[in-house]
């Protein structure tokens, strides 16, 4: 087979992927609606991440890194979750979706040339918007991780859990979060332990953290203090709340 006939061979095949893709992306947006309906949540969560893996295999095949890049995040995203919280997977999938319809409208319509800075500012934009919508909770109580997550899931925030300290400084080396909320008595490293960990590497300046306590003076004594501190009480998810609202609308 010539070079030529290679080349064409490439284009019918990239073709056919591109096809399947728009129509697959049509499939998870139908999808995604039936995450919220119990009875169907598990089956249409399989099928969206079946999906979602397949093309991410293929998109780097014919050249679309960055939408292989997109799915990539979401499926690590999905797979690092300790539990299936169906709200976030919908609200990031439909993010990723939006991001991955965009990129391949750059590649097909756009020229070569021009192609680079828009999908960096894509990019930008899609991993801005990750950040912006996900906290870490460094937390052993169920109740306490359970009351957190329905109260942050109210305003469109995700929740990535970890249950010891050391846990989480390894998460966050390899994610970024709007923010770490810490209980101070975790396994491994306490809450201001991690906080201490975290204040050394700069790549972490940006990050807020919130200690929560159920004593304050404890604390006090120590050099690294977190930004926020939140009393262990009945309305902590509130005062959690109320927090976050305050570090969205000061990020605008």
């Amino acid at each position: 087979m010539t070079s030529s006939q290679n080349d064409d061979t490439f284009e019918q095949l990239k073709q056919s992927y591109v096809e399947d893709l728009y129509e697959d992306l049509d499939l998870i947006d139908n999808m995604l609606m039936k995450l919220s309906h119990a009875e169907s949540q598990k089956e249409s969560f399989l099928e969206v991440k079946r999906m979602i893996h397949n093309h991410k295999a293929n998109a780097s095949s014919f050249d679309f890194h960055v939408i292989a890049k997109f799915l990539n995040q979401f499926e690590d995203s999905v797979n690092s979750s300790e539990t299936l919280d169906y709200v976030e997977i919908e609200r990031n999938c439909t993010a990723t979706i939006a991001a991955v319809r965009e990129a391949l409208r750059i590649y097909l319509e756009v020229d070569v040339l021009d192609q680079f800075d828009l999908l960096e500012q894509l990019t930008d934009e899609f991993e801005l918007t990750q950040d912006l919508g996900k906290i870490l909770l460094v937390e052993t109580s169920k109740i306490i991780i359970q009351l957190h997550r329905q109260a942050l899931t109210k305003i469109g925030v995700g929740l990535s859990v970890c249950h010891d300290g050391y846990q989480a400084l390894g998460r966050v080396l390899h994610e970024n979060y709007l923010a770490v909320v810490a209980s101070q008595q975790v396994p491994q490293l306490t809450g201001l332990s991690l906080f201490a960990a975290m204040a050394v590497d700069s790549r972490f300046m940006d990050m807020e953290t919130i200690l929560m306590t159920s004593d304050r003076q404890e604390i006090e004594s120590f050099i690294i203090q977190p930004m926020h501190i939140i009393d262990k009480s009945p309305r902590a998810a509130e005062d959690l709340v109320t927090i976050i609202q305050g570090i969205l609308a000061k990020r605008g």
